[in-house]
């Protein structure tokens, strides 16, 4: 039997919309027929429950501290089975060894039972980051049309071509005006790359900027926005695509 693909979400700062892009898309591949799982990473600012309205009724390190079960931990809601590492700072009460160890266990049983693994990185380069880098089959960056949203993640792929040099990251452009918008800051990122890391990351995808999408997160109906507006979906389902051909290949 074929394991599941591990694919992560990372940015350089917060506010790019990564974890509105993570949930999306794991959206689009349940609907497609694959199994789907979820791990919120973001230590202490986890919100990938809010945007699906589901209460985190455990989390990663209930289970270490032996008060729930790893089928406990596992939110099997209707859009894709979630996993919180920690909603609020009860992950400082563990050390970093203890904490990899058992999300390197999570990561194991997830392989078997779901199709794809989605990770939504916390902003930025913490410890956590460079785990979910080590045990994804590869990485998709979030990007806006903001000089420090380039320049951060520039600076964190600087260094994981340091440590791994064919590493493999995509790029995913969010809040754009239009496509031609997108596309102008990716040439901006690839241009960044390819002079200074001698690098080429694949442009993967974006999704515009849209008053619908801010109007549907501010009331919780986050999962209702491709449901609404056609180019949304759109974008989302060539972004899912993405990941289902990669799987694929």
């Amino acid at each position: 039997m074929k394991e599941g693909i591990i694919t992560s979400f990372l940015s350089g700062k917060g506010g790019v919309g990564k974890s509105f892009i993570t949930t999306n898309i794991a959206i689009q591949l349940t609907k497609k027929g694959y199994k789907t799982a979820v791990i919120d990473c973001d230590l202490g600012f986890s919100n990938l429950s809010t945007l699906i309205n589901r209460k985190v009724n455990f989390t990663v390190i209930d289970w270490i501290n032996q008060q729930a079960s790893l089928n406990d931990i596992c939110d099997k809601a209707p859009q894709f089975t979630l996993l919180t590492v920690s909603n609020n700072f009860e992950h400082n009460t563990v050390s970093n060894e203890i904490l990899f160890n058992a999300l390197d266990q999570v990561i194991k049983y997830l392989k078997k039972n779901y199709d794809f693994v989605l990770i939504d990185s916390p902003a930025g380069s913490p410890p956590i980051a460079f785990w979910i880098l080590d045990v994804s089959d590869y990485s998709n960056l979030v990007l806006i049309d903001e000089p420090t949203s380039i320049s951060d993640v520039y600076r964190l792929c600087k260094y994981v071509f340091n440590v791994t040099d064919d590493y493999k990251f995509n790029a995913i452009i969010n809040q754009s005006e239009n496509e031609e918008d997108g596309l102008e800051t990716y040439s901006k990122f690839k241009h960044l790359i390819k002079n200074f890391l001698k690098k080429d990351i694949p442009y993967f995808g974006q999704v515009v900027k849209k008053n619908i999408i801010a109007e549907l997160i501010k009331s919780n109906q986050c999962i209702r926005i491709t449901n609404v507006d056609d180019d949304i979906r759109t974008q989302f389902d060539i972004l899912s695509n993405q990941i289902i051909k990669l799987n694929k290949d």
